[in-house]
């Protein structure tokens, strides 16, 4: 009988093991699972974040498009510049408030800064650069051009003393 009751002792531990061991196994199972969810949800958390800062990425790229659209628009309606005919002795005026304006603004591309030379520019001047196209490139070329033709000290001297 004792041998009976030790088997029996033996099994009921046994029993209490895999209960035991079973218990462990579900509390590890639902670890797991807390933890893919944890880690679900702060990947989505994340994505959620990512999404709306470039959703504000995009709002301020807007707001900089805008804001530069209106300081170009600004400066063409605010700005009163003399135009340019090509008369020695108005070249300096003409440049000093060309460059002041629209060459130092560094808010404006070298196309931009052309389109507003072009449209200062009266004939016999305006033929001076007419062989450049509008384009980034060509800013450069046509003001130097433009400086080699008209910014001239000696000229400019005797153009006011033939003035007087």
């Amino acid at each position: 009988m004792v041998a009976a009751e030790r088997n029996e002792l033996e099994r009921e531990n046994q029993d209490d093991k895999t209960i035991r061991r079973t218990k462990i196994d579900i509390i590890n199972a639902s670890k797991e699972e807390n933890v893919d969810e944890l880690v679900t949800q702060g990947i989505e958390e994340s994505d959620n974040a990512i999404a709306e800062l470039e959703r504000v990425l995009l709002e301020l790229d807007d707001e900089f498009s805008i804001c530069q659209s209106v300081k170009s628009f600004e400066l063409s309606s605010k700005l009163e510049l003399r135009k340019f005919s090509g008369k020695i002795c108005e070249w300096q005026e003409f440049w000093d408030g060309f460059s002041s304006s629209i060459d130092n603004n560094e808010q404006l591309y070298d196309v931009d800064k052309f389109a507003y030379l072009r449209g200062l520019l009266e004939e016999p001047a305006k033929s001076t650069i007419a062989g450049f196209s509008l384009t980034e490139a060509n800013y450069k070329s046509a003001v130097e051009l433009l400086k080699k033709r008209f910014d001239k000290k000696s000229a400019v001297q005797r153009a006011h003393v033939n003035r007087a």
